[in-house]
């Protein structure tokens, strides 16, 4: 659950950063849309949490490895930042595509495994949307 909430995070400040950098039409209106749709995302996790009585609280702040994504995607400027920008989105929505995938299929919380059920078809409208960024030359122009 930490792991979730530290990704959703990732999810957010890196598309801020995307915001700020990025100058691509494309990429900025998906930066926009992960903002808003994991923002709200971030929300029902803190609120799904407290009905589920878990004893978990998010730590604010990303992990390790997502601190040093956003400092390798903060050096970066023009199609370099795109690209990374983009192949840092679709593989954080692949993990989450697995992590939640599997909590909605054996979660022990009832509460948090119907969360990750309702969430999932969200996140997997993401990794589709990374995809079609990628492939549309849109993360190189």
């Amino acid at each position: 659950m930490k792991t979730a909430a530290a990704a959703n995070g990732f999810e957010i400040a890196s598309s801020k950063l995307a915001l700020e950098k990025s100058k691509n039409p494309a990429i900025r209106a998906f930066a926009q849309h992960m903002i808003t749709d994991h923002t709200r995302i971030g929300e029902a996790f803190v609120a799904a949490l407290g009905k589920a009585n878990t004893g978990i609280t998010p730590a604010p702040g990303l992990t390790p490895d997502l601190d040093k994504i956003m400092s390798d995607l903060s050096a970066k400027s023009g199609a370099a930042f795109d690209a990374a920008y983009v192949a840092a989105q679709t593989q954080g929505h692949m993990d989450a595509v697995g992590l939640f995938g599997g909590y909605a299929k054996g979660g022990s919380n009832a509460v948090m495994r119907e969360f990750a059920i309702e969430t999932l078809p969200t996140i997997k409208m993401h990794l589709t949307m990374c995809y079609e960024l990628a492939t549309s030359k849109a993360a190189s122009r």
